[in-house]
């Protein structure tokens, strides 16, 4: 059995026993590389990956009825089919349609939190192919730490990220938009033209209370024809946050303009470009592991409003900075112009 440790960003460390993970928005393992700060990195979320064979509790579970509640060993469970779920602690169980198909998740802490995940090697393979309609392996691990993150009070952005000097001092600046609008190429460019860091290409976290920014330095995606050094992280922690990029196609000339932190703007901009962009709601395990979460205020309820309220609370402090026409080519020189603008 292979194992391989990893620290996917600051906060989150990743070990696998037996399985390589694939590409997730939040990593992909196989494109790992080392960054400088990396000694610094303190595992607040701690996920571990076991692939095992022992499933005896899992198959006694589902000798369960399909639908219902039922006490096993001294715990309250719950069933709906394939997947159940401990009514009082975060542990999930599903049995799967191939044999010897299982997987079980509990998070056995919350400080730090710590994630054990326990798959069969029918799971993963039947996971990642079109035999059932469930998060893969790799989905499902992704989703739990997206959600894990934001009970850890670290908001995941859909955006690239960049730390360049803005009139002496250090600040991040996030890139977003939709698919192929112009993130990558103008947080490239801008880097290349200010001197700066490059600290994500498609996701990054963000605390609203420090504005500390935190890169994903590994989601690369190996299908796609790209410069992968241009694209590298050299660190997991940027400088705290000093603007936002909103980048828009349109039909019109080139503009550049400073919408000012706290217009109703910024927080539909941040809400459009991220609510729906992470899939924690929607995913079965988290769903799941979630319904015995309540006591430690980890819910579906809980999550979402915290991510919400944390959207809504940066976008009082940050502002700004609109890029929009119809060719992205200057972007990056009407960027750097717009920066000097922005009050200290």
């Amino acid at each position: 059995m292979t194992s391989t440790d990893l620290f996917v960003n600051a906060f989150t460390r990743l070990a696998m026993d037996g399985v390589l993970l694939g590409e997730m928005q939040v990593a992909n393992p196989r494109l790992s590389y080392a960054v400088d700060d990396v000694a610094d990195a303190v595992p607040e979320i701690d996920i571990r990956v076991s692939v095992t064979r022992d499933q005896s509790l899992a198959r006694e579970i589902f000798r369960s009825p399909m639908t219902g509640y039922f006490e096993k060993g001294g715990t309250f469970y719950y069933r709906n089919c394939n997947i159940a779920n401990a009514v009082s602690t975060p542990q999930v169980f599903y049995k799967g349609r191939l044999p010897n198909s299982f997987v079980s998740m509990q998070i056995e802490s919350f400080d730090p939190i710590r994630i054990m995940i326990r798959p069969t090697r029918s799971f993963i393979y039947e996971s990642r192919s079109r035999l059932t309609r469930i998060s893969s392996i790799d989905t499902a691990v992704n989703n739990i730490l997206l959600a894990c993150s934001v009970h850890r009070g670290y908001l995941p952005f859909h955006s690239a990220a960049v730390e360049v000097s803005i009139k002496s001092t250090r600040h991040s600046l996030l890139f977003m938009g939709l698919p192929n609008t112009g993130k990558t190429s103008t947080s490239v460019a801008l880097r290349k033209l200010l001197g700066g860091d490059y600290l994500a290409e498609d996701i990054c976290f963000v605390q609203p209370e420090s504005l500390a920014v935190f890169g994903g330095p590994f989601t690369l995606d190996e299908t796609k024809i790209q410069n992968y050094d241009e694209l590298r992280a050299v660190k997991f922690r940027g400088a705290p946050l000093g603007a936002i990029v909103m980048l828009q196609r349109t039909l019109e000339p080139n503009i550049a303009n400073i919408i000012a932190p706290g217009d109703p703007l910024v927080e539909d901009f941040l809400i459009d470009m991220n609510r729906y962009e992470f899939e924690w709601n929607h995913d079965s395990f988290v769903r799941h592991l979630m319904l015995g979460g309540a006591s430690q205020g980890f819910t579906i309820a809980a999550i979402t409003k915290s991510y919400l309220d944390g959207l809504r609370q940066v976008a009082q402090r940050v502002p700004v900075i609109r890029l929009a026409g119809f060719d992205p080519t200057p972007w990056a020189h009407m960027l750097s112009k717009k920066l000097t603008e922005l009050s200290p």
